[in-house]
């Protein structure tokens, strides 16, 4: 079982998945590979295991294969984790200061 979730009675469906196929932040999961074979394996064993747990998904919430997705309200892909443009853009908007 993921460690950091060993006490919530709660995530014990994910008994048996180590940390290295998926992550876990309150309700949102992420499931990973070191390759498309093995995201796909780690995205079947996830997926079987809701099934045998009778766990539902929000369809609406839930992105598949994507190459670059908003998790927690940053931009992750490939080249990194980047801030969302949204999330800052009013900042942005703002008039520089004239004095310090």
């Amino acid at each position: 079982m993921l460690e950091h979730l060993a006490s919530k009675s709660h995530y014990c469906f994910l008994d048996g998945f180590s940390e290295n196929c998926i992550k876990v932040f309150m309700d949102d999961f992420t499931v990973y590979g070191s390759s498309f074979d093995a995201c796909l394996d780690s995205l079947d064993r996830v997926l079987n295991r809701f099934i045998e747990t009778n766990l539902v998904l929000n369809f609406e919430k839930c992105h598949f294969m994507v190459e670059q997705g908003i998790v927690l309200g940053h931009i992750i892909s490939s080249w990194g984790i980047e801030v969302d443009p949204a999330k800052i853009s009013i900042i942005a908007q703002l008039p520089y200061p004239s004095c310090v």
